[in-house]
């Protein structure tokens, strides 16, 4: 009775954590002032971001904020600087075609599954930061994706819209080893 007990455990622990978002950082280049990062978002809902823009009824959000901060001995960390990155997609009635708003521009799309390909691809961001980069710099990330839906988690609808938020922390060395 044990054993299926910490099986069952173990398969539910599998199954919340494959299903959580994850950040990777896979290239970052030093500029005049700042530097450049790409992000790359895994186990992205896909799926439910789609429905949800289909719906046409709320916007989508994905919000990033980067913070970069320096280990002190004896001391809390020091947050140096700070970054907002954000899209935001909502459906346009009048135009029949979906905006995404971006720190960077607008963007216009025709169908839900191009705006989710969109919010979910890599993006490289600028970080500006003018000084110099130490081993004791380290880079803190935190993503936030909101949006309402009809749907409960195993897809079947439901009369009330319900808020859906995932969210994730990255810590990112700038200087590994």
């Amino acid at each position: 009775m044990k054993r299926i007990w910490l099986l069952y455990l173990l398969f539910f622990l599998g199954i919340s954590k494959a299903q959580a978002l994850t950040l990777e950082i896979y290239n970052i280049q030093k500029e005049k002032e700042g530097f450049l990062f790409t992000m790359r978002i895994k186990d992205f809902p896909l799926q439910s971001v789609i429905l949800a823009l289909k719906e046409q009824k709320k916007e989508v959000k994905l919000v990033v904020q980067t913070d970069l901060l320096e280990r002190r001995f004896l001391l809390p960390d020091l947050k140096l600087t700070s970054a907002v990155y954000f899209k935001t997609a909502v459906f346009l009635p009048e135009e029949n075609l979906y905006l995404v708003q971006t720190d960077r521009g607008d963007y216009k799309f025709k169908t839900a599954e191009d705006v989710a390909f969109f919010l979910a691809s890599d993006e490289s961001y600028f970080f500006p930061y003018p000084g110099f980069l130490h081993k004791r710099h380290y880079m803190e990330l935190h993503l936030k994706l909101t949006y309402h839906s009809h749907l409960n988690s195993n897809f079947k609808f439901t009369k009330k819209t319900k808020l859906y938020t995932h969210e994730t922390s990255f810590i990112f060395d700038l200087f590994k080893d």
